[in-house]
């Protein structure tokens, strides 16, 4: 609860009471109506404010339409559907490029998933003759080189190329 002035007669009186007791000004309605014509002024500014970008919008566009060139002859057109300077169909175009565009979309999708198809394929096409994982790696040349060497024909590393993660194995 705060102290406010009375507007009429200048008395400091508490912002919830009904009326001013010293000269009967109705303080509870005038509040509320201040507080309305606040709201008010709120709501007609953020309209004001859309209706401002909204007409931005509208000249952007009418801007972008108005500077439109055909494709044929390179003349600024606007936005006709056909070129008064060579006849060029700009509807046939459109529909051609949003085609084209629709295609080219669906070969990148088509690509993307073969990409990650096939190197999934490579990387499980190995797998352990002896507990059949896919969690393999490829024994580097200078492991089996080391291991001929140190442990000569004998050496179980021979001939074996890759080496099981799960089973530990070679083959």
């Amino acid at each position: 609860m705060a102290l406010v002035n009375c507007v009429e007669c200048g008395n400091k009186i508490s912002d919830s009471a009904e009326a001013c007791p010293n000269c009967g000004f109705p303080m509870c309605e005038y509040i509320s109506y201040v507080n309305n014509e606040k709201q008010k002024r709120k709501e007609e500014k953020i309209q004001l404010e859309n209706e401002r970008k909204a007409e931005e919008e509208r000249l952007a566009e009418e801007k972008r339409l108005a500077n439109i060139k055909c494709y044929e002859c390179g003349e600024i057109i606007g936005s006709v559907d056909i070129c008064p300077h060579c006849g060029f169909s700009m509807i046939k175009y459109k529909q051609k490029t949003e085609e084209l565009e629709r295609k080219r979309s669906d070969l990148q999708r088509i690509n993307q998933n073969n990409v990650s198809l096939s190197s999934y394929h490579s990387s499980a096409s190995v797998t352990c003759p002896y507990c059949k994982s896919i969690n393999v790696k490829k024994i580097s040349t200078s492991s089996r080189a080391v291991s001929t060497l140190a442990f000569g024909i004998m050496s179980k590393k021979i001939g074996k190329q890759w080496h099981c993660n799960n089973c530990k194995s070679d083959f």
